[in-house]
């Protein structure tokens, strides 16, 4: 999970915002949706902010 922030983070981090999923999920060598589910880990335990 920890993974997942630090890649979201760092490649949310530019002036877009914004990354595929495909992306996200590749570079922390998940599948989409093991991808999907750790974030709304992240959302659910307030890990993320805005």
């Amino acid at each position: 999970m920890q993974l997942t922030a630090v890649v979201l983070a760092t490649y949310t981090s530019s002036a877009a915002g914004s990354t595929d999923m495909e992306v996200l999920a590749r570079l922390c060598c998940h599948s989409p949706h093991q991808a999907e589910e750790l974030l709304d880990r992240l959302v659910a335990s307030r890990s993320l902010a805005a």
